[in-house]
């Protein structure tokens, strides 16, 4: 990522290869930014993410359980004081294609690298960086709408995919007696994960399993979702402490 030392006056980018960069509110961050970016700039997204990450870890201290429906009001409500506008555009679930959401979905990605950077050079500090990113991408992922979700696994190559409804249908009696939490049968999607993805699913004996799949429903893709971008940025973390800006 190149970055200018002079101060830029701020204009709105529009590219038509903005929504091949940023087709969505979800990244999985696999690719790192090629952008040219002010140092004023780099220091400004920088500074509004981590000010993300303190109220995201300030929410828990308050006394709200994560991702409860008082914990996620209370992040918005502060995302809102802060002036986070690009943040708290981020939790409508809209995921439109706007000039402002791709403004939006910019600065997530290119923060998200200089924080990476920042916060790989010690085991506390990418134990600190893990933790909110993980609770950033959920918080993002649970609200998003159903069709919003299928294109996420989409353009991220998770080959996911519901079981039909005479196979739904078939299971009614193992599904529902073995889905934690399950409100309407009928309108819940189930899908067929390899079982070695939901293993706290599967320890906690809240999913039905036949021939090595784990059958879940689709409130449920966060947990095999999050576990891969877990593992992905765990992996670039140890690959950061590698790079030599890390040690500057």
């Amino acid at each position: 990522m190149d970055f200018t030392a002079h101060r830029r006056v701020k204009k709105t980018i529009i590219s038509d290869s903005l929504n091949d960069l940023y087709p969505h509110d979800l990244t999985m961050y696999a690719e790192p930014p090629g952008n040219v970016i002010s140092l004023s700039e780099f220091e400004d997204i920088a500074l509004e993410r981590l000010q993300l990450f303190r109220i995201l870890e300030q929410a828990a201290l308050k006394g709200h359980k994560l991702y409860s429906d008082d914990w996620k009001a209370c992040i918005k409500e502060d995302l809102t004081k802060a002036g986070l506008k690009k943040y708290s555009r981020q939790l409508s679930g809209a995921c439109t294609n706007s000039d402002l959401d791709y403004q939006a979905r910019r600065a997530d990605h290119i923060s998200h690298f200089i924080l990476r950077l920042a916060y790989c050079r010690s085991e506390d500090l990418r134990r600190w960086f893990l933790s909110r990113e993980l609770e950033w991408f959920r918080l993002r992922f649970i609200a998003q709408s159903r069709d919003s979700i299928k294109n996420f696994l989409q353009n991220n190559n998770f080959l996911y995919t519901p079981i039909s409804e005479d196979e739904k249908s078939s299971l009614r009696e193992e599904l529902t007696s073995s889905t934690a939490g399950l409100s309407i049968f009928e309108t819940t999607e189930f899908y067929k994960i390899p079982f070695t993805e939901v293993c706290s699913l599967v320890r906690n004996r809240k999913v039905f399993l036949k021939q090595g799949l784990a059958y879940i429903p689709a409130s449920e893709l966060v947990v095999c979702v999050l576990s891969r971008f877990r593992a992905s940025l765990s992996e670039g973390l140890n690959v950061g402490i590698q790079s030599p800006l890390a040690t500057i």
